[in-house]
């Protein structure tokens, strides 16, 4: 076994970073913070609108599938005004978030008043149909509600 030695008079050699590389780093570091909450302040309305259309839609599912599993009908409410939708289940309304505007087509029998309705589903899994349109700002979802099957499905809705 041999061991390494330096030259007479000089340091060990040690594994480390130049100051050169360390102020690249820190520079690069620099970068990505001061760039990340612009990214978030533009993503921010685009993700609260994907999350909310997710969420109501996954909503609806939940209500269409207890309507066939108890085979009794079952309906999910919407108040345009206050930009809430109640589920049966649910002990309080599930609110949207700050920006979230949301508007709906359902059977005129559903419609309770000027601002909310319902939308029905049978224990067959037909529903009363419509379409739930969520935006923020320019961008929009719609949420189709087929009266016949009563699936539930995610869109693009125009502009």
């Amino acid at each position: 076994m041999r061991i390494k030695t330096s030259p007479a008079g000089s340091e060990p050699a040690h594994g480390g970073f130049t100051l050169i590389e360390l102020l690249v780093v820190l520079a690069i570091i620099g970068l990505i913070l001061v760039s990340i909450p612009g990214f978030l302040l533009r993503d921010n309305a685009a993700f609260n609108l994907d999350r909310s259309t997710q969420k109501l839609a996954d909503s609806l599912r939940g209500v269409r599938s207890v309507a066939i599993t108890a085979n009794r009908e079952q309906t999910l409410s919407i108040d345009v005004e206050r930009r809430q939708f109640l589920t049966p289940k649910a002990k309080a309304p599930v609110q949207l978030p700050a920006g979230v505007t949301i508007g709906f087509i359902t059977a005129r029998q559903e419609q309770l008043n000027e601002t909310t309705g319902r939308i029905r589903f049978f224990p067959d899994g037909s529903s009363t149909g419509g379409r739930v349109i969520l935006a923020v700002g320019n961008l929009r979802n719609a949420i189709e509600i087929d009266w016949l099957t009563g699936l539930i499905s995610i869109i693009d809705a125009p502009s």
